[in-house]
């Protein structure tokens, strides 16, 4: 493989560890004062029924609010409620933009 692309994806797999371990840190840390939420979507053609999810604006950690219902993000501001697709584009690429299951 051609050097330059070696040290390139080298690079990249060293920031997506440092943003993940960012996020998580920041995650962890967040007050978790707003939110938004999308609501619960009902099975299609025999699939899986999608549980409500919320996200928060400043960390971008997101929970499902099925099984125990929401945790970390429970007493959260819910500023509105956007569609499921809004969400995931606010996500933070790699395994902190991963949703919480309770």
């Amino acid at each position: 493989m051609d050097e330059r692309i070696k040290r390139l994806v080298k690079t990249s797999k060293t920031i997506k560890d440092m943003l993940n371990a960012v996020a998580l840190e920041v995650q962890e840390n967040c007050a978790h004062e707003e939110c938004y939420e999308c609501e619960y979507e009902e099975s299609k053609f025999h699939g899986r029924a999608k549980p409500p999810c919320r996200i928060c604006l400043e960390c971008r950690l997101i929970e499902e609010g099925w099984g125990c219902g929401y945790k970390l993000l429970e007493n959260s501001n819910i500023l509105k409620t956007i569609d499921r697709y809004e969400l995931y584009r606010m996500r933070i690429p790699g395994k902190a933009g991963q949703h919480r299951k309770n």
